[in-house]
């Protein structure tokens, strides 16, 4: 018998080292990739509840992985909208500036909290964001601003 037959329902997939062509990630991949280069977002918001939902990923792995496949999920978009002139570089500048120190510190608390209160914060955080912008967008609509 594998070391590994008494793991919960897709813990399998979830654990490091791993590599398989499997059918939900490829479908992860290909909804991260297609919600970033049309809505300019993918990594916490798509990747995040995708890993921990569909395939049993622990957070803390799922924030981790999803921030790598961020770093290269970017480079397309990014470079399509630069070559559309969809970027503000300026803006670009100085919200670097605040990003790296913000990251390396929001992944500190992120390994230093339970799992549970990691867990809402993160759902807490998506409830907030998807409440507000559905807000300012239905009030941009209302107005005929959109």
């Amino acid at each position: 018998m594998r070391a590994h037959a008494s793991l919960p329902r897709n813990a399998e997939r979830s654990r490091p080292g791993l590599l398989r062509l499997d059918p939900q990630l490829i479908a992860i991949g290909v909804l991260g990739g297609l919600l970033s280069g049309l809505l300019g977002v993918g990594g916490g918001i798509v990747m995040v509840p995708a890993f921990t939902i569909w395939i049993g990923m622990p957070l803390r792995r799922a924030l981790g992985t999803s921030l790598l496949v961020i770093a290269i999920l970017v480079i397309p978009g990014t470079i399509v909208h630069a070559l559309l002139g969809n970027v503000d570089w300026a803006i670009f500048v100085v919200l670097t500036l605040g990003v790296i120190p913000g990251a390396r510190l929001g992944a500190r608390i992120a390994l230093g909290v339970r799992e549970r209160t990691l867990r809402l914060a993160v759902g807490t955080f998506l409830l907030v964001v998807a409440i507000a912008y559905a807000a300012a967008e239905l009030t941009a609509l209302a107005e005929g601003r959109g």
